[in-house]
């Protein structure tokens, strides 16, 4: 409820009716209030009146209003990922040069080990393999936090991204814990970023 009034001020979000944010700041201020039907100091029971009156006001329709604003953040929360896998592809794809891609790894210091295939001519494939980080930062602010949401991410990456790939084909990013997967593919030697 806090977040749908946050948003319908900062005008980020205004698509619900004036009366359903009335409605949600009365319970709001209700539930913050010291000044209660039954003290909150109460054990138990102080939370009784407040629970009734949020129950109320999600009875008045506001439940469906809240559901509304809560498909409304996925979506904006599902473009900014796609949006950011975008950027994070483009940058590989920078990275890559002329090279074909090979396979993503994650590390577990969050950082993204890029396989870039020098030479296609025989297996195992020359490949130099850079090092890159993660944004870790940001994918947090999205609620993308544990090892497996880094995984789906970079597969997004991989999946939004036209990148040229060696001839193995399209390989999924895995956790470097994987690797013997792909270790007979390619022959490795690492790369150096210039900053």
């Amino acid at each position: 409820m806090y977040q749908l009034v946050e948003s319908y001020v900062k005008r980020e979000y205004t698509d619900i009716p004036l009366t359903s944010i009335i409605s949600i700041l009365a319970a709001l201020i209700y539930v913050i209030s010291p000044i209660d039907f039954i003290p909150d100091f109460i054990p138990v029971i102080g939370y009784l009146d407040d629970a009734a009156v949020v129950t109320l006001v999600l009875g008045l329709g506001v439940g469906h209003d809240l559901e509304k604003y809560k498909s409304w953040q996925e979506k904006l929360r599902d473009n900014a990922i796609k949006e950011l896998e975008e950027q994070v592809g483009e940058a590989i794809l920078e990275l890559l040069d002329d090279r074909a891609l090979g396979a993503l790894i994650l590390s577990k210091d969050e950082t993204v080990r890029v396989y870039a295939v020098e030479d296609i001519d025989e297996e195992p494939y020359r490949s130099t393999v850079y090092s890159v980080n993660l944004p870790v930062t940001i994918l947090k602010k999205m609620y993308l936090e544990k090892e497996e949401d880094y995984i789906a991410f970079l597969n997004g990456v991989i999946e939004n991204t036209d990148f040229e790939w060696s001839p193995v084909g399209r390989l999924d990013a895995i956790h470097e814990a994987f690797i013997h997967r792909y270790e007979n593919y390619f022959d490795v030697e690492e790369g150096v970023l210039d900053e």
